[in-house]
């Protein structure tokens, strides 16, 4: 089993007919503005840690799988601009009878924020329920707090 490629994406469509699948609105910044969610905030009301409602697709390719490749898992972590484990999910990966290749979408709704910077999310691969995880990608984001203050009245 070989990681090929990740990549983060507002959605990911695939074509019945030929199989092909096309990957739109590719994510590299995440601006947060929470004018558009909230009132106008102020320093003090500014959120350390929120869950913002986010729709995006992470989706890997996945080669030279084989008939030993009965049980795959991936796991997928993301961490914040500081290190920290923020957000994890796993599951187990179908594999279609003859497949040599498989396209892995996880699919999001919301996503943790803590705080700005550079988030990664890392793409991890195990081949059967008994072995240990592998770390086969990661893939950074860039997140953004517009934060607006009200202006002060003389």
């Amino acid at each position: 089993m070989i990681h090929q490629w990740s990549i983060l994406c507002k959605k990911a469509l695939v074509d019945n007919t030929t199989n092909i699948i096309s990957l739109l609105e590719i994510l590299e910044k995440l601006t947060v503005d929470f004018n558009a969610v909230t009132p106008v905030p102020t320093p003090t009301t500014l959120p350390n840690e929120f869950a913002m409602p986010f729709d995006f697709e992470l989706v890997s390719m996945i080669s030279d799988i084989s008939e030993k490749n009965k049980n795959p898992f991936v796991k997928i972590e993301l961490f914040n601009a500081q290190k920290e484990k923020i957000g994890e999910t796993e599951n187990k990966l179908e594999i279609p009878a003859g497949a040599k290749k498989l396209r892995s979408r996880a699919i999001f709704n919301a996503i943790k924020i803590k705080g700005e910077g550079v988030y990664s999310f890392k793409v991890n691969l195990k081949e059967n329920e008994k072995d240990t995880y592998k770390q086969v990608a990661e893939i950074p984001l860039e997140v953004e707090i517009k934060k607006h203050m009200t202006p002060k009245i003389k």
